[in-house]
């Protein structure tokens, strides 16, 4: 067993001796002054706070790469030391394969920084994070991933009633034409349950498609997207109120539609000013009213080498419930001091 080892320590450093290795990462804290409303606080009082953290999405990496295989090994900086991403990609002629933790198609966002560089997700963009995958992208822009299930229960039932029996699928085209890109993307899910443990013999679907274009031509970029789901809660997306609703043995789907709209312009190589815009709204026939939300957000962002100054102020608000109460909005206004080594 110890010449095992050995022999496998020998060789991992063997390739390493052979391979580019890059490690990079970024420090991000926030400091933002919110002010809630009586609605938004739920306390009947507004309320003046202030936000200032290090941000959970702050990294360190290490990047690898050898001939046609490259790798990435990254971690975050939640409560407790958190792994990002963890990949392998292997290049072929005309397509590659990536094993690993890592984004799927839906990872277009704007660039608001607050709330951890929210970057309007669950306000108008949308984002399935990172988890396991295989996927093939070919040279031509088509991609194909196949991601492990995560399902967000709706009835609250316990993991031995429910059977993931299929990977969650995620079909995309990247299209580049100069200076615009046109990038759809399509996600799939079905979770079933168990009918050995109760009378639930249907499977829970979610959808989501996606389409995002950005046009980019110095010093100016705009970009936007629409997303159209189906149950896109319970896979895990952010929104509002987009989980699937349980009525007795009767499963009914929450459809949701959001979009954003982003706009940025390079005032000076090292100055930008972005703003951005995006509304959500899920409806289900059971719900008295539309549950919606939006944000807004107008940053400069001042790069200094490798230090980066981004000053935003922006509204969060959270409309009314699907049962029509007012959720109440908040106001912010702060900056991000990021350094990126």
């Amino acid at each position: 067993m110890k010449k095992f080892i050995l022999l496998l320590l020998l060789s991992v450093s063997m390739v390493l001796c052979y391979a580019e290795i890059t490690p990079y990462g970024s420090a991000r804290i926030s400091f933002m002054y919110e002010n809630e409303n009586d609605d938004y606080s739920k306390t009947g009082e507004s309320r003046l706070k202030l936000n200032y953290n290090l941000q959970s999405n702050s990294r360190f990496g290490v990047n690898f790469t050898q001939e046609k295989l490259s790798a990435k090994i990254e971690y975050g900086a939640s409560s407790n030391i958190n792994l990002r991403l963890l990949y392998a990609k292997y290049n072929f002629d005309n397509w590659s394969i990536l094993i690993g933790q890592a984004n799927d198609g839906t990872n277009q966002y704007a660039a608001q920084v607050w709330g951890n560089d929210t970057g309007l997700i669950g306000y108008g963009a949308v984002d399935g994070s990172r988890n396991p995958q295989v996927k093939l992208e070919f040279n031509n822009g088509f991609y194909l991933s196949l991601i492990k299930p995560k399902f967000v229960d709706h009835r609250k039932l316990d993991n031995l009633q429910i059977d993931e029996l299929l990977p969650r699928i995620n079909v995309g085209y990247n299209l580049k034409i100069d200076n615009l890109k046109i990038l759809p993307t399509f996600v799939f899910q079905q979770v079933n349950y168990n009918e050995d443990y109760h009378k639930f013999d249907y499977a829970t679907r979610s959808l989501l498609l996606s389409n995002t274009i950005e046009y980019k031509v110095n010093p100016l970029l705009l970009r936007g997207q629409l997303n159209y789901g189906i149950n896109t809660g319970n896979m895990g997306y952010k929104g509002p109120a987009n989980l699937a609703v349980a009525e007795q043995d009767k499963t009914e789907d929450t459809s949701t539609l959001s979009g954003f709209l982003q706009f940025a312009y390079k005032l000076h190589p090292g100055i930008t000013i972005d703003t951005g815009i995006g509304y959500a709204t899920s409806s289900n026939e059971y719900y008295q009213k539309d549950d919606a939300q939006m944000a807004f957000y107008i940053q400069t962002n001042i790069k200094i080498d490798k230090l980066k100054l981004i000053p935003e102020i922006g509204l969060i608000d959270k409309m009314k419930d699907k049962n029509g109460n007012k959720e109440g909005s908040m106001l912010y206004a702060g900056t991000q001091l990021r350094l990126d080594f």
